[in-house]
């Protein structure tokens, strides 16, 4: 068996390996801080990895093997330029042989040279529905470093890291909705027992007044079990008008 064949077995065992540990992790960050650990051992020391994730449709670093990648990738949301961008915008891939000597992105790439990076690759992250859920990138401190084969090789991390990221987030959302539900729960119990009104009841108080004042029924849920009254309203008489509402419709 050649060195390449050795090497392709190697790295697919530590995909592996990586696969089952990012099941066990249910956030973002989590994810995105092994990811890039890994990413790191997988793709060679010499170079670091990192991970943006987009939020409201902008890119935001979570994680990074180098701090000086972690700042390289700050700029580039500061600027609204570079590889991770074009990425975030729909390009397939991104990147180049030497930042030192491209003409694209002038006002980053000259920067991030500065700080010691030369071959750049960021590739993006798929969601399930076909959305672009962050970016991956890897940066080498030596330019024409980054080949056809490691190119794969990152194509190959970022399919394995989308699995993931795209889990993690369902999972965060999942315990939002949950933690959520919970404090409409107890809310409403609260109601219930002061006014002796039924779930259906109690609930279209809180859905009424959250209409009234333009306020998410979950964060009303939240201040009337912190401070045992509807928020903005003085003592008691928000709770006591709803009541009445309710007992007269």
């Amino acid at each position: 068996m050649g060195a390449a064949q050795r090497s392709g077995v190697g790295r697919a065992h530590e995909l592996v390996e990586l696969a089952t540990e990012l099941v066990a992790l249910d956030t973002v960050a989590a994810t995105a801080a092994l990811g890039v650990a890994a990413g790191r051992e997988l793709l060679g020391a010499e170079g670091a990895v990192s991970i943006q994730v987009r939020r409201r449709r902008r890119l935001t670093p979570v994680a990074a093997s180098d701090p000086l990648l972690a700042l390289a990738d700050a700029w580039q949301v500061a600027d609204d330029e570079g590889p991770a961008v074009d990425v975030a915008a729909g390009a397939a891939s991104a990147g180049c042989s030497d930042l030192a000597t491209t003409p694209l992105w002038p006002g980053w790439a000259s920067g991030a040279a500065a700080l010691g990076w030369r071959g750049w690759l960021s590739v993006p992250l798929i969601g399930r529905r076909k959305s672009v859920l962050g970016v991956l990138t890897y940066a080498h401190p030596k330019p024409d470093t980054i080949g056809s084969e490691l190119a794969g090789a990152v194509a190959v991390l970022s399919s394995y890291l989308s699995i993931a990221i795209d889990t993690a987030r369902t999972m965060e959302s999942l315990a939002v909705a949950a933690d959520s539900q919970a404090h409409v729960a107890v809310a409403v119990g609260l109601l219930m027992e002061r006014y002796r009104l039924n779930a259906e009841q109690a609930f279209s108080v809180l859905s009424r007044y959250s209409q009234d004042r333009n306020v998410k029924v979950r964060d009303l849920a939240t201040d009337l079990i912190l401070n045992r009254r509807l928020p903005g309203s003085a003592g008691q008489g928000a709770l006591d008008q709803g009541d009445q509402e309710v007992r007269s419709g």
